[in-house]
């Protein structure tokens, strides 16, 4: 009996052990699938007409026996569909902006605006090329631009400049998209 009693705490200690990789492993798993609604959620709410998102959410429901919430999802979806049909949305067509390259040519410059060379940055003889990644929306006009490589007394000039650049509106799927594409922006001084 003292034998089985000093076992006894070393039982419990295996046991748990033998639970505690499942119990993780659980865990891990529920935090994933919260995260994966939550990326959902906000997908639906940026892009409302994101008919995938709308069937990736509801398939999630079903799997965690939420049937009503996925029941809803899926009469959304459906009617987005149904709504794509008679011509409203494209539901095959980017939601996101495509990125410039194969298939997807880049649209052509209308608009170009010389960027204004910072006074400071002449006097301290810097020159060099900003590179930018710009988001141009579906009229052709600059609606974002990031600066991908610095030259940190030229960044502002150059950006200011390209968001008053405009392109040709790129068409994918017989509609207009926005696309994303790197610009460079180069500033010589000259002697």
């Amino acid at each position: 009996m003292t034998r089985m009693a000093t076992l006894a705490p070393v039982l419990v200690v295996v046991a748990l052990c033998a639970f505690a990789p499942a119990t993780v492993a659980g865990q891990e798993a529920e935090q994933a699938t919260q995260q994966t609604e939550a990326q959902l959620l906000r997908l639906i709410a940026n892009q409302p007409a994101s008919i995938v998102a709308h069937l990736d959410l509801a398939k999630l429901y079903v799997e965690q026996g939420r049937l009503e919430e996925a029941y809803e999802l899926l009469a959304r979806g459906l009617a987005l569909v149904s709504e794509a049909r008679q011509g409203q949305a494209d539901p095959t067509g980017p939601q996101e902006p495509v990125r410039i390259g194969g298939d997807i040519e880049a649209p052509k410059k209308l608009k170009d605006v010389r960027p204004a060379y910072p006074q400071e940055a002449q006097d301290a003889g810097v020159q060099g090329m900003v590179i930018i990644e710009a988001i141009i929306d579906r009229q052709g006009a600059v609606r974002e631009a990031q600066v991908i490589r610095s030259v940190p007394m030229l960044d502002d000039a150059a950006v200011d400049s390209v968001l008053e650049w405009e392109y040709t509106p790129t068409i994918l799927g017989g509609q207009p998209v926005e696309v994303i594409m790197t610009v460079t922006v180069n500033f010589t001084l000259r002697r």
